[in-house]
């Protein structure tokens, strides 16, 4: 679960969870994946609640026929 008021934060370089002091890691992983994500003009959405978690969709534009 990801509380609302880090949502907007956990995309940000360097950033790692309030429990992962005891984890390995650089904080890179989902930073990577939005800018990946906006370089192809894709849209990234979370969902967290404690009782089913968390949810990132990815939602990708479509392309016009030529």
């Amino acid at each position: 679960f990801i509380p609302p008021s880090e949502q907007a934060h956990i995309f940000e370089k360097f950033r790692r969870g309030g429990s992962s002091k005891d984890k390995a890691g650089s904080g890179l992983g989902l930073y990577i994946v939005k800018s990946l994500i906006n370089s192809v003009n894709a849209e990234l959405k979370i969902s967290s609640n404690e009782k089913e978690g968390t949810t990132f969709s990815v939602y990708f534009p479509l392309a016009s026929a030529p």
